[in-house]
C-alpha cells in the first residue's frame, strides 16, 4: 500500500508541473508575438542547432542605435531562461535582453533548452552547451567579437550556465559568467537552505515545490551522491577556480532559500583575493556577489502584495538590471558612446 501510494504521489507533482508547464507556454505564445509587444521583440529568430529541432527558436537582440561602425564586431550574450527547468520557453526574457542589448551594446540571444519532466538531466545542459556552440562557430552570421562571450541566466537558467560554463567544450572560450539567484549547490540538503535563511517569516516561493522540481528534473533514479559530485548539477562543486570564466557575477535574493549558496560559491571562486565592499555585497578580483536585501526569489519577475513592498521591488528590479549592465559594460571594456540611445 505504501509502494502504491509513493507512485499516486509522484503522479500527482508530475501532472501538476506538466500542467503549469502547458499553461505557460500558452501565455508566452500570446504574449511574446510581435502584436503583442513589438518594443520587446527579438531582431531576428534562428532555428535551434541541429538535432534539437524540438527546441523553440532562438531570440537574437541587437542594440536599438547601431554603431556608426557597420563592421565592428559585438560582445555575445548568451542568455538561458529560469522556470524550474520545467516552465518557460525563451520569450520570457525578452524584456532583459532588450534592455541588455541596448545599454551594453551587445548581441544577446535568448536560448532554449528541453524541460522536466519530459525530459530529464542531462538533456537540458547539453541543449544549453550545443546551443553556445553553435552561436560561438556563428554559423547564423552574427558578427561576434569571439573574445567577448558571455553566458548569463535566472533560477534555474543561473544553474544551466554555471554548469555549462565549466563544461571541456566551452571551457576558455566563454569570458563571463552571470547568474541570478541560481541554484549552485543541489547536494546542500532542503532544511540547511532554509535554516540559512534571515527570517523564517518571510515566505519563499520555492519552499514548497523545491524538492519535487529538484527530483522531476534529475528523475526518480537520481542518487544524493551523484547530486553532490556532477558540477553539471552542482556548478557550485567546482574543483578549481580556472573551471569557471575569468569574469564571475553572481546574485542572491535576501530571502530566497538559494542565496547562501551563491554566496558560498563566490566565496570558494575569490579565496586569497581581497574583497572590496559595494553598495549591494562585495568585489575580489574578477569575481563580483551581490545580495538583494528585501527580496525573495524571482523578485524580477513575480509582483508582490502590497504598495510598498511592489514599489520596492520595481525600484530593486531597475537597480539590478542597471547593475547587470554596467558590469558588463566594464568586463567588455565596451566603447558605449557609439551605442547611447536618444
Amino acid at each position: 500500500m505504501t509502494n502504491l501510494y509513493a507512485r499516486f504521489q509522484a503522479w500527482r507533482i508530475r501532472i501538476k508541473y506538466v500542467l503549469l508547464q502547458k499553461g505557460f507556454r500558452l501565455f508566452l505564445s500570446i504574449t511574446s508575438s510581435r502584436w503583442w509587444n513589438p518594443k520587446e521583440y527579438p531582431d531576428t529568430l534562428i532555428p535551434p542547432p541541429k538535432g534539437t529541432s524540438d527546441l523553440y527558436s532562438s531570440r537574437v537582440f541587437r542594440p536599438s542605435k547601431p554603431s556608426s561602425d557597420k563592421n565592428k564586431q559585438l560582445p555575445l550574450i548568451i542568455q538561458v531562461h529560469g522556470g524550474a527547468f520545467i516552465i518557460n520557453t525563451p520569450s520570457a526574457d525578452d524584456a532583459l535582453a532588450r534592455f541588455l542589448a541596448d545599454n551594453v551594446g551587445a548581441v544577446v540571444v535568448n536560448i532554449d533548452y528541453r524541460k522536466a519532466p519530459q525530459q530529464i538531466f542531462p538533456k537540458g545542459y547539453e541543449d544549453v552547451v550545443a546551443s553556445a556552440l553553435a552561436l560561438l562557430d556563428d554559423h547564423s552570421g552574427l558578427g561576434i567579437d569571439k573574445q567577448r562571450i558571455a553566458m548569463t541566466g535566472r533560477s534555474a537558467g543561473g544553474n544551466l550556465v554555471l554548469a555549462a560554463a565549466q563544461d571541456p567544450r566551452l571551457r576558455g572560450r566563454v569570458r563571463v559568467v552571470q547568474a541570478l539567484y541560481p541554484v549552485c549547490d543541489a547536494g546542500v540538503p532542503f532544511a540547511d537552505k532554509m535554516a540559512s535563511r534571515p527570517n523564517a517569516k518571510v515566505k519563499d516561493v520555492l519552499e514548497e515545490g523545491y524538492e519535487d522540481i529538484l527530483g522531476l528534473y534529475l528523475g526518480p533514479g537520481f542518487q544524493k551522491k551523484r547530486v553532490e559530485d556532477d558540477v553539471r548539477i552542482s556548478p557550485g562543486r567546482f574543483t578549481e577556480r580556472r573551471d569557471l570564466p575569468e569574469f564571475v557575477h553572481l546574485v542572491g535574493a535576501e530571502h530566497d532559500l538559494l542565496c547562501g549558496d551563491a554566496e558560498s560559491m563566490a566565496l570558494r571562486l575569490a579565496v586569497g583575493v581581497q574583497k572590496q565592499e559595494t553598495a549591494w555585497g562585495w568585489e575580489a578580483g574578477n569575481v563580483k556577489y551581490d545580495m538583494v536585501k528585501g527580496e525573495t526569489h524571482g523578485f524580477d519577475v513575480f509582483a508582490t502584495r502590497g504598495k510598498e513592498f511592489e514599489e520596492a521591488r520595481l525600484r530593486h528590479k531597475e537597480e539590478m538590471y542597471g547593475g547587470m549592465a554596467e558590469w558588463f559594460k566594464r568586463v567588455f571594456d565596451v566603447d558605449q558612446t557609439a551605442y547611447e540611445l536618444e
